[in-house]
């Protein structure tokens, strides 16, 4: 889940799919 990515906390937005997270984290 995006919640376990140490990612997730960086993003801008709240709990984002995986797909999404990879496409922004990139």
């Amino acid at each position: 889940m995006a919640l376990n990515k140490p990612n997730f906390s960086r993003g801008p937005r709240p709990p984002f799919k995986k797909k999404e997270a990879e496409h922004n984290i990139n």
